[in-house]
Order: structure tokens, then C-alpha cells, then sequence
């Protein structure tokens, strides 16, 4: 696995929560740190730190750029901010380490030929499935597998300020005929997510959240919806993103 290199994109002070949940064994690491936070980063973790560049978009449109001239062809991106146990596995009571998730991405991204995989967008083991697949649904931005690239505006606006998974995903569906890949018995518990907790690092007014959810319908129109907003998890508000399948999606070559 010496092609893959882990990015974690922060604008968060030191420590960073996902390196106290999970270690990172085999793998070279990028802590891609907002300018804010850079210094502080530099000093705690030393020569795993780079500079990043303001703004959600940009930064993580970085990483794709960074892979690249680090020599790697995949990077795995992860937030800043999973909790333990945020991977659950298909077994009952299975919580995989972060090693295992990233082979099991790497081997689905081949399997099914696409260039962004995600994991199962749940924690319910009922729905899941002993499978790698293709699919027209979201690629959740906590934890993904992409290729790399000299030109990370390809894969994603630097001006999106929320919804950069959205655009992300459908960017790849784009360059894929309309899939992207999905590991469905690894699951993601966003439940965890300090977003939903208000607690994100990312300030945003209304007007910079609505010129984004603009630039994803305009750049990709077709592909996806977003209809009012919706509640999840008891109360926590979002978009009401919808993927839509187009893009010659084929039902019979894909899980949803």
C-alpha cells in the first residue's frame, strides 16, 4: 500500500481527534493545516505538517494536489474529528482499525473501476452487504478514498464552503459514467460527527452556504437536487440533498 498516503485537512487546534481514535499504522500521513492553525500543528506533530490554505473548498481540493507531488496516486481523506468507533463493521460488535478500512477501499476502488469510494452511509449491519459496489449515492467527506491529481479543482470547487461532498461526488461520477464506488460492509456512524453537535470549525454565513448549494446544482445539473433542508438524528438540520442517477447509470451494475 506504498501508493497511498493518509490526508487529514484541519482548521482545528492540536490534537487532532482522529489520530487519538485511530492509529495510523503502515501509511504515510498529511496533516494539510489552515494557516490559522499551521504553527500549531508544525510544533505538535513536527514533519507530518504542511500548509494548507484557507477556506473548506480550497483546502480540501488541496489534498488532491498535495497526493500528487508527494508521488502518491491514492490518498485516504478523513476529518479531523472521528470518534472511536466511528467504522462499524458488518459483524455485530466489529469496529474496524483504520488499516483494514483503507485496503477494503483500496480493493473496492479496483473491483469496481471508479476513482472515489466511500463507505456504507449508516450504521444499520441489516442493510449492509458483503460486497463492493457501484453506486450514484454520496460519498460521505469524513472518510474517502480518491485518486490523486495535479489540478484539485477538477475534483472540487475551492470556493464551496458546505456541500463539498456533494460536489466531490458528483465530480467523480462525472469522470466515472456516473458511478462511484462503495465498500457496503464498512459502515460510517455520522452521529459522532461535531457538525451535528455544533461544533463545526467551518463558519459560514447564509448567503456563502446558499452560493454554494448554487455552484453544485449549476456545475452538475442533472446529477443532483437539494430541496429545502431536512432533519436528522432527532433534530440536526441540513441540505435536502438528493443524488439522481443519470450519467448512463446502469441499476443493473451498481447497489444504490
Amino acid at each position: 500500500m506504498k501508493s497511498i498516503v493518509v490526508i487529514i485537512p484541519t482548521k482545528r487546534k492540536p490534537p487532532i481527534k482522529t489520530l487519538s481514535s485511530y492509529s495510523v499504522k503502515g501509511y504515510p500521513i498529511i496533516i494539510l493545516a489552515d494557516p490559522e492553525v499551521y504553527e500549531d500543528h508544525r510544533k505538535f506533530y513536527g514533519s507530518d505538517v504542511f500548509p494548507g490554505v484557507p477556506g473548506q473548498g480550497a483546502n480540501k481540493s488541496r489534498c488532491y494536489e498535495v497526493a500528487f507531488q508527494h508521488g502518491f496516486p491514492y490518498y485516504f481523506r478523513m476529518d479531523d474529528d472521528l470518534a472511536e468507533k466511528t467504522f462499524v463493521g458488518i459483524d455485530k460488535d466489529h469496529y474496524p482499525e483504520l488499516d483494514y478500512v483503507i485496503k477494503e477501499c483500496y480493493r473496492c476502488l479496483h473491483e469496481t473501476q471508479t476513482s472515489l469510494v466511500g463507505l456504507f452511509n449508516g450504521t444499520n449491519r441489516f442493510w449492509m452487504k458483503k460486497e463492493y459496489g457501484r453506486t450514484y449515492g454520496l460519498v460521505h467527506g469524513g472518510a474517502n478514498l480518491s485518486i490523486s491529481a495535479p489540478d484539485g479543482k477538477k475534483f472540487l470547487d475551492p470556493r464551496i464552503i458546505r456541500g463539498e461532498d456533494v460536489y466531490r461526488t458528483c465530480a467523480h461520477r462525472k469522470m466515472n459514467g456516473g458511478y462511484v464506488g462503495r465498500v457496503n460492509h464498512i459502515g460510517f456512524d455520522k452521529r459522532q460527527s461535531t457538525i451535528i453537535a455544533g461544533q463545526s470549525s467551518i463558519v459560514a454565513t447564509r448567503e456563502e452556504i446558499d452560493a454554494s448549494t448554487q455552484l453544485v446544482l449549476d456545475t452538475f445539473p442533472g446529477m443532483v437536487t437539494c430541496d429545502g433542508t431536512r432533519e436528522i438524528f432527532g433534530g440536526f438540520v441540513i441540505a435536502n440533498w438528493r443524488m439522481k442517477r443519470g450519467m448512463g447509470y446502469d441499476s443493473s451494475q451498481a447497489s444504490s
